[in-house]
């Protein structure tokens, strides 16, 4: 009886280690995986913030005025046709507008440094949230993952180094608990990463493939053949603004013969 409990502790005790190393590997992955999507909302961010105001105050001029010809054509025409025509072309330009107010102030201008990527990496390795023990410490690991990440968000590396060492000195980081226990808590654990890995590679795709993301490659695509995209489409909408504009102009004096 003796024997066969020796040899049921020994296989736990192996499998437990096999599934703390594949754990490990798992939350390695994980942290790179939310690093690599930190990264890539951050490129988008500043990316959208140059589209903004190179291209997209334009977009916004030219709404304006395709609106006040639309608005001329109704005022003189007096049909529904016009009237709707008109009515949503003002409601392309506070579309647009709010648009760039509201992105504009968000972007981040302060690239990352190789040491700050390092250290937030070490710090979501020991304070990860599916690594927690207990409801207390889940409560724990969550409040210094945000704030880890605010940091990290800042630049602030010394936030960061106080983050890793509030939670090294916590009483939550302590933990001893049977082998069967610790086991099926370790392959909760390995289930909850797994399905957080699947939920961020497919964020990863949908950003990778959005027409921000897509509009950004070419933009650094043609930087490589000295040549500047957003520039370029910056002039096609320089264009169609003076259209517009000359557009209304003649509008506006048939309108004055009448």
């Amino acid at each position: 009886m003796l024997t066969k409990l020796i040899r049921r502790s020994s296989s736990e005790e192996q499998e437990l280690a096999d599934k703390q190393r594949e754990l490990s590997f798992l939350l390695s992955r994980l942290v790179d995986r939310e690093l690599q999507i930190a990264d890539l909302k951050t490129q988008l961010a500043n990316f959208e913030g140059r589209y903004l105001q190179q291209v997209g105050v334009l977009y916004a001029e030219l709404d304006e005025w395709n609106a006040r010809v639309a608005e001329l054509i109704a005022h003189v025409q007096l049909t529904t046709e016009a009237r709707s025509a008109a009515i949503d072309a003002r409601k392309q330009v506070n579309e647009t507008d709010a648009a760039i107010h509201s992105k504009a102030p968000t972007i981040a201008t302060h690239e990352v440094s190789p040491a700050l990527r390092r250290l937030w990496r070490e710090v979501l390795k020991v304070i990860h949230p599916d690594r927690a023990s207990g409801e207390a410490d889940r409560l724990l690991r969550d409040r210094l993952s945000k704030e880890a990440s605010n940091a990290y968000s800042r630049r602030d590396i010394e936030a960061l180094r106080r983050i890793m060492e509030e939670y090294k000195n916590s009483p939550e980081s302590v933990c001893g608990e049977g082998v069967s226990f610790e086991l099926e808590r370790v392959i909760l654990q390995i289930k909850q990463i797994s399905t957080k890995l699947m939920v961020i590679d497919s964020e990863i795709t949908r950003l990778s493939m959005s027409d921000l993301a897509l509009l950004m490659a070419k933009v650094q695509t043609s930087s490589n053949l000295d040549f500047d995209f957003l520039i370029g489409m910056a002039r096609d909408v320089q264009d169609q603004i003076d259209a517009a504009r000359q557009q209304l102009e003649i509008l506006t004096s048939a309108t004055r013969r009448q």
